[in-house]
Order: C-alpha cells, then sequence, then structure tokens
C-alpha cells in the first residue's frame, strides 16, 4: 500500500527517525556496560548479578558450605558366598588375577572378618557461627564416623544433633576453634518460577562446585508417603550435591539439595530442594529437641478429580477429600467420615491435598483444632484433638488376592463374597467389608479406571456394598443414573481411596 497522504508520509518519518535513534542509544549502552531495563531493582532481581556473572555472591557464600564424608558401619561377610564365589569362575582363564581378588583368603568356606567400611560423601552448610550445620538424613544416617572439612581446609569430627527422615534433613554439630562464617536463610515462598539459584556443593568429592540455573516449578510433590512439596530446579546437581545449599542471587539459601531424577544417576537437568521454610522450622526442632513431634489426623486423603467432582455434584473441586479413617484416631473420635472433604483446619483454607498434611504435622499433638468439612452439600464444623504420629500412627496390610468361585461380573470385572473362607484363606480381617474384585477383563472401564485383582469394593456411589448382590444392583443404577462416572471406595493392600468407572 502506497501513503498518498502528506501528514502521514511525515508522521512515519518521524517514527522512523525515533527508532533508528533509540536503537543507537541502546547500542551505546550495551557497549559501555551500562544497560539497565527500566522500572527494575538491579539488587532485588539480580540483572546487574548476571550480567558481571555470579562471581561476587559465589564469593560470599561459599565459605559457608562443607562437605561431608561417612564412614558406614563394617559388614561381615561369607568370603565364597558373596561376589567372589558368583564371579570367580569368569576369571577362571586369567589366572594373573588371582593375586588381584586374592581368592584364597577365606578358604574352607570360612568368613571374613570384615568388608571394607562403606564410605560416603555429601554436602552441608553452616547455619549458625557456633557451629551447627544442616544436611540431608540419608547423606548421614547410619553413619558410624562423621567427618566435616570446612572452606578452609580444617577437619572435624561431627555429631548428629537430629535426624528427620520424614524431610530428610538432619543437623549436625561441630566444636570449632572460632566462630564461623554461617549462611542466611531467604524466604522460598516468595521465589518464583524463572529465578535465578545457584547450588554449592561436593559432586564426586570435588569440593565447592558451583552450577546455576533457574526455578523449574514449585510444590512438587515427589513422595506420597511425606507429602513434602519441593523446589524443582535445573542446575546441575549430582552425587555429592546432596545436603548442600541452594541460593538465589542475594545470597540467601533458599533450599536444601536433595534428589536428582535421572535414569543413569547422573544430572538431567531436574533436581529438587527442600524448601527454606520448611528446613528453618525442622532445623530448629531439631536442634532445641532433637527430634521432631508431630501432629496426626488418623485419616487417608486424595484429590477430588474431575470425575469425582460430577458424580458428587461439586461445583467447586477443592480440599482434601477423606478416602478412609483409622479406627481408634483423632478422626473416628471427633466424628470425621469418609467422603467428607476437609475444606478448612485451624482457620487455615485447605484448597489442595499436600496442603492438609503439611498444617496437621506442624500441630502440636494434644491440641484441639476446628477443622471444616463439606458433607451433603453443606458446611460441617467439627473439633479435633490432634495426637501423636510417632505413638498413634496404625498401618495395616492385606494380602493379595486370587480367584475365587461364586463369582459375578459386572463393569468388566468379576466380584465374590467376603464369606469366612474367604477371609481365612487371605487373611482379611473380619472388621473389613464390602465384596472382593476377582478378576479384571483388559480394555474393559474397570481397567481403564485402574481397578485391579484383590481389591476391596467397600461403597458404590457413597452407598455401602456388603453383598455381590448389593453391588450388581448399587452399579447398575448408578449406571442408569445418567451420570458419566460411578464412584467407588476401594481398599487395597490396607488403605482406601476413591475411584471412578467411566459409564460405557
Amino acid at each position: 500500500m502506497i501513503l498518498q497522504n502528506s501528514k502521514f508520509k511525515n508522521i512515519l518519518t518521524a517514527t522512523s527517525l525515533l527508532a533508528v535513534f533509540a536503537v543507537a542509544l541502546a547500542v551505546i549502552a550495551l557497549r559501555s556496560g551500562e544497560f539497565v531495563m527500566a522500572d527494575s531493582d538491579a539488587n532485588s532481581s539480580g540483572i546487574m548479578g548476571v550480567q558481571n556473572g555470579f562471581a561476587d555472591v559465589v564469593e560470599e557464600i561459599t565459605p559457608t558450605v562443607v562437605m561431608i564424608t561417612v564412614s558406614k558401619v563394617q559388614q561381615e561377610i561369607d568370603y565364597y558366598g558373596g561376589f567372589d564365589e558368583r564371579f570367580k569362575k569368569f576369571f577362571e582363564p586369567f589366572p594373573e588375577m588371582e593375586k588381584f581378588f586374592d581368592w584364597n583368603r577365606g578358604q574352607g568356606n570360612q568368613p571374613r572378618e570384615f568388608s571394607p567400611p562403606m564410605m560416603g560423601a555429601g554436602s552441608g552448610f553452616v547455619i549458625h557461627p557456633d557451629g551447627y550445620i544442616v544436611t540431608n538424613a540419608h547423606v548421614v544416617d547410619g553413619a558410624e564416623q562423621i567427618e566435616v572439612t570446612l572452606d578452609d581446609g580444617e577437619e572435624y569430627i561431627a555429631e548428629v544433633v537430629g535426624i528427620d527422615q520424614l524431610t530428610d534433613l538432619a543437623v549436625l554439630k561441630i566444636d570449632a576453634d572460632e566462630s564461623l562464617p554461617y549462611a542466611k536463610f531467604g524466604d522460598s515462598k516468595s521465589s518464583r518460577v524463572g529465578d535465578w539459584v545457584i547450588a554449592v556443593g561436593t559432586p564426586f568429592g570435588l569440593t565447592h562446585s558451583v552450577s546455576v540455573g533457574v526455578i523449574s516449578g514449585k510444590e512438587r510433590v515427589v513422595s506420597r508417603e511425606s507429602g513434602v512439596e519441593l523446589i524443582q530446579i535445573d542446575a546441575a546437581v549430582n552425587k555429592g550435591n546432596s545436603g548442600g545449599p541452594l541460593f538465589n542471587l542475594q545470597g540467601e539459601v533458599i533450599g536444601v539439595n536433595t534428589m536428582i531424577f535421572s535414569r543413569t544417576g547422573l544430572n538431567a537437568g531436574v533436581a529438587f530442594a527442600i524448601p527454606s521454610s520448611l528446613t528453618q522450622e525442622i532445623s530448629g526442632t531439631l536442634i532445641e529437641d532433637g527430634q521432631v513431634k508431630r501432629g496426626w489426623l488418623g485419616v487417608a486423603i486424595q484429590p477430588i478429580t474431575p470425575e469425582i467432582a460430577e458424580v458428587m455434584q461439586i461445583e467447586d473441586p477443592k480440599g482434601a477429600l477423606i478416602a478412609q479413617v483409622i479406627e481408634n484416631s483423632p478422626a473416628s473420635s471427633s466424628g470425621l467420615q469418609v467422603g467428607d472433604i476437609i475444606v478448612s483446619y485451624d482457620n487455615q483454607k485447605i484448597e489442595r491435598v499436600p496442603e492438609l498434611p503439611q498444617v496437621v504435622r506442624a500441630t502440636k499433638p494434644g491440641t484441639e483444632v476446628k477443622v471444616e468439612v463439606w458433607r451433603d452439600g453443606k458446611v460441617v464444623p467439627i473439633t479435633v484433638k490432634v495426637s501423636s504420629m510417632e505413638t498413634d500412627e496404625d498401618e495395616t496390610q492385606m494380602s493379595s488376592m486370587s480367584k475365587e468361585p461364586d463369582e459375578a461380573e459386572t463393569m468388566g470385572f468379576k466380584l465374590a463374597e467376603l464369606d469366612d473362607a474367604t477371609r481365612e484363606k487371605y487373611g482379611i480381617d473380619q472388621g473389613t467389608e464390602g465384596v472382593i474384585v476377582m478378576e479384571v477383563e483388559p480394555g474393559s472401564p474397570a481397567a481403564q479406571s485402574g481397578i485391579r485383582p484383590g481389591d476391596i469394593i467397600k461403597s458404590v456411589n457413597r452407598n455401602t456394598v456388603d453383598s455381590v448382590e448389593d453391588a450388581q444392583d448399587r452399579i447398575s443404577s448408578a449406571a442408569n443414573s445418567g451420570k458419566k462416572n460411578i464412584l467407588m471406595l476401594i481398599e487395597r493392600e490396607g488403605g482406601s481411596r476413591f475411584m471412578t468407572i467411566a459409564v460405557s
């Protein structure tokens, strides 16, 4: 298109000149090393740090990072019943290898005295000038001796102050000759995906190795057992980095490097760190008490999937759905029920499942708290007296099941009664009610939903079932109700969970 109007031509010319002038200024600024984005705080955003490298902040933080070397308990081994016996035959054509492996030791099937001590290494960082050090629990757990090497090369024997297996955190103590430089904690909650981070540690025994990356994700729950929400980073983290600190560009610890995701055992660009908010809490408790006492509610919970929300007619699927209430627990005593949705705990809203275990564990045992649940279309307040996880938690197991007579087939699986013979044969507790799944047809709606042989169906659409006929009737009724899914409460290996089966 050709502009005929001279006014438009003038505007275009002026705009072009301004653009060229702006580009020229930018080039000059870049060459002079003074280019800073407008409306930005160089100190808080780390723009100047990135421009000039990370040397200044690294120089400040590395004196707080330590190398941890551990030796674990030696084990007595059967010389010819172990490694050497299995692999000796492969070396028989090479007699020169005899001296290397010393086959003759332990003749007569006598055990060697002890194997060489197992050695391991990890990282840690000083959190107090008196010599308190944070590291991972898995680095020092079971250690016979722990040696800490400081930045200046000084070596000390460390004592374990406390270990918390659930969060994989531990605190050590060394008696140094003088006050030690220590790391300061930052606010992991305010960190954002995309923020620069610096990991410092001793991968492969290489002291004070520094790697840089960004936060790739937050609130990653890698272990359902712990429920701890981790920070995901792409900085290179390898064996030996465990227990080392993760810094922001202000030189503050926002995480403790704890694990990597890798098929080879080497860095694959996916690593995880324990947030500093949790680390501060746990390390402080370990220093004060030597252990962490956690609150316990006595429920098994799960997220509310869109399918579950459709069946239960929940418009806003937030909260933690109770799939199991453990007998003689605070939950059972207070009146919490399977199918309740916990939406508030001690005046804190519960929108995601991982939030509930965190606040419950942080509750002092013996404390009475107000819990609000969504039940039958309304919010019901319940008072619960939280007890201690260590003393009250009860885990049960159930044997796997196989085919049994008197089967009934529906929705792609076959069911059988839980009669006395079945209970005795498979070790099913007398208090367990429902029907047992004997077979699941491959490709059926039941198989696609994850139903397995050995599962016990306890309820259908929140109506309990106590016989195969009852289960069939309720499944048939649910399938004809016009809803897209059928909701079932399944017991598996002692735990319960709601599952949905799509209506074909």
